[in-house]
């Protein structure tokens, strides 16, 4: 069975609904960038969304030591 993608519209109107208060979504926020469920799973390489199917990656994420301005 192939799975459904979303439209852009129909992930706004997922957005409206599952995020009525317009939280932050995406990386580090505990909302799905794509539809802004909060209903994610999570391992030690990727996390999805339940609601939408989105699988996102923490690959293009990485700490990097920002050098003191001196402020």
């Amino acid at each position: 069975m192939k799975k459904h993608t979303l439209s852009a519209a129909e992930a706004s109107a997922l957005r409206e609904r599952n995020n009525p208060g317009n939280a932050p979504t995406g990386h580090f926020t505990g909302r799905c960038s794509r539809c802004g469920s909060n209903d994610l799973w999570d391992d030690n390489l990727a996390y999805g969304c339940n609601r939408c199917g989105a699988i996102l990656s923490f690959g293009d994420i990485e700490p990097r030591l920002v050098p003191d301005q001196g402020y």
